[in-house]
């Protein structure tokens, strides 16, 4: 249609590690972007508007939950970030044990510090960190899915889903949880619950005007299923 605004989301996949594929979607196709660092920091807009658009996103919530949520952090925290925005995942690993030493009822420290062990792929060792940042804050949809993301690392899709739906149920419009459980459901050769979260997705965009069609949905969860 001439006036529907024609927005593009950047599909970013990542189970905590350096770099990740990128998949850009609009309206009537999907393709490869590159590769990035981590980082769901990017605010993408329509096409016809300078508001920001909401993202299609796949990636672990680290950057993003901290960008807005600076206040949550204390200076430990911030220099530890900036360790981890550096690559210097050890040090940042070391910088939050020195934040988490002032105050160990910090979810978000936790939660930081895992995302930096997972970039080193000690998975076990950031799905504990991932455990603890849950019970000090057990309404994170955010934590689920990064978890959900670390068990899918290791193979185990089945617990991927089971944090992708507690996500679901803290926030039913939170489309990270969607992609990324459409995604565990075709690894684990459900293609009928994977086109039924591709479908999902679809009808959130569609409601926000955006054209985004279920089967360019779907075959993108189906590259990063294979």
């Amino acid at each position: 249609m001439k006036n529907m605004k024609m927005w593009k989301f950047t599909v970013t996949v990542v189970v905590f590690v350096a770099v990740a594929s990128a998949w850009k979607i609009s309206s009537s196709h999907i393709s490869k972007a590159g590769i990035y660092n981590v980082s769901t920091s990017t605010n993408l807009k329509s096409s016809e508007s300078s508001e920001p658009t909401t993202r299609l996103t796949a990636t672990g919530d680290f950057e993003h939950s901290l960008q807005i949520n600076p206040d949550n952090t204390n200076a430990g925290s911030k220099n530890a970030f900036k360790k981890y925005k550096s690559g210097d995942y050890q040090g940042a690993i070391e910088s939050y044990n020195l934040a988490l030493k002032m105050n160990q009822n910090d979810a978000e420290s936790y939660s930081h510090r895992g995302s930096a062990k997972a970039s080193l792929k000690k998975y076990q060792d950031a799905i504990a960190d991932y455990d603890k940042a849950i019970e000090l804050n057990p309404k994170s949809a955010e934590f689920y899915v990064n978890r959900g993301l670390l068990y899918a690392s290791l193979g185990d899709y089945q617990k991927a889903i089971q944090d992708y739906n507690i996500s679901i149920k803290i926030n039913h419009k939170y489309e990270n949880a969607y992609f990324n459980r459409g995604v565990a459901h075709y690894k684990l050769g459900n293609k009928k619950a994977a086109v039924a979260d591709s479908q999902i997705l679809a009808q959130h965009y569609k409601s926000q005007g955006a054209a985004v069609d279920a089967e360019e949905i779907f075959n993108t969860m189906k590259q990063f299923g294979k």
